[in-house]
């Protein structure tokens, strides 16, 4: 990296594409919604909202937020004829060898990413 990058407070990235928010409905919306699984879609997305209350599907902001998620899922070339084997696969493994490590129970990404 050279020197001079990452000098002073600020490092300025340029903005990526805009993103299509798939509301449900929308054709890619069923497909990209696999991956979210109902733990992440209501704990982890769910908690962004303090008016939200567990289990509230129908907070509008919740919602927004979910149609979002699910367009970045599409953006980032999620297809189930792709991914869907080694999702399953990372999922079961993870699920079996909990014991076997620190990481919490639930499949969460972070636990995926940090660990």
């Amino acid at each position: 990296m050279p020197a001079e990058v990452g000098r002073g407070p600020n490092l300025s990235f340029a903005p990526g594409p805009p993103v299509e928010s798939l509301p449900e409905g929308d054709a890619r919306s069923d497909e990209a919604s696999k991956p979210l699984r109902p733990d992440f879609s209501n704990y982890t997305v769910g908690r962004l909202f303090k008016d939200r209350r567990n289990y509230e599907m129908n907070h509008e902001g919740y919602q927004k937020a979910l149609t979002y998620i699910r367009g970045v899922t599409w953006a980032s070339g999620w297809r189930a004829n792709i991914f869907k084997r080694v999702y399953e696969k990372l999922s079961l493994e993870y699920h079996f060898s909990h014991e076997q490590t620190n990481l919490p129970q639930r499949l969460d990404r972070s636990a995926l990413v940090n660990h």
